[in-house]
């Protein structure tokens, strides 16, 4: 049956639509926290941190220095070593405090710590003549001629004002049987005394003996080498 609206009437209301209403959407469920990787326990026997190295003032270097250098000049060398060790514990890249131990070390006869520590010596400062004096002196007594006139060479390239070097170049150059080059050196030694008298005769390094015989033994090679 086929039901008309009346003529004048309102019209009908739509009829609700049938579609189902759209339900809301359901919250993502939470997000679990991550779980975190579990930590290493702690080492029961943990290496305890190395002590901080000794600290030292420059007043105290230079006083633990001079302390040596009386030592050595006074012949007494495990006092004289023990006062280098003082500065080296503090200030490992001292060069003067390793090329005086390696000069304690040869004194002593051991020869290779004392090539080691100029070795030391030279990698901290490669300029470093009385490095390279020490150990073409120390190479000389092991009659490593050729090898030691290097050394000296590379030592009075650097500093010209070291008299025990040229001195060493003379001995050097006599045992290699060139005997004008040897009185050269010699009377090079003598010269540079003369004029100079407060010199060092080899910078920092301790000499066993004063100015006066290194100049009388320089003007002795001189002489022989002219009367030949």
């Amino acid at each position: 049956v086929v039901y008309r609206r009346r003529a004048g009437s309102p019209p009908a209301a739509p009829e609700p639509s049938r579609e189902p209403a759209e339900r809301p959407a359901a919250p993502l469920p939470a997000r679990k926290p991550r779980a975190q990787a579990p930590q290493p326990p702690p080492a029961e026997h943990a290496a305890r941190a190395a002590p901080a190295a000794p600290t030292a003032s420059d007043q105290d270097i230079a006083s633990w220095y001079a302390e040596a250098l009386e030592h050595c000049h006074g012949d007494r060398q495990p006092e004289a070593l023990r006062a280098v060790e003082r500065i080296l514990d503090t200030r490992p890249f001292h060069v003067r405090g390793r090329v005086l131990q390696a000069y304690l070390y040869g004194s002593r006869g051991e020869f290779w710590s004392a090539v080691a520590e100029c070795t030391k010596a030279l990698d901290i400062d490669p300029l470093w003549a009385q490095a390279y004096l020490l150990l073409g002196m120390l190479l000389e007594q092991q009659g490593e001629v050729d090898s030691a006139l290097l050394e000296v060479k590379r030592a009075l390239f650097l500093d010209p004002d070291l008299p025990l070097g040229y001195f060493t170049l003379g001995k050097l150059y006599r045992s290699l049987g060139m005997p004008q080059a040897a009185a050269r050196e010699f009377a090079n030694t003598a010269r540079l005394l003369e004029s100079r008298p407060g010199i060092a005769l080899a910078g920092d390094i301790p000499v066993e003996f004063d100015r006066t015989v290194l100049l009388q033994l320089a003007n002795k090679q001189v002489d022989g080498a002219t009367e030949r």
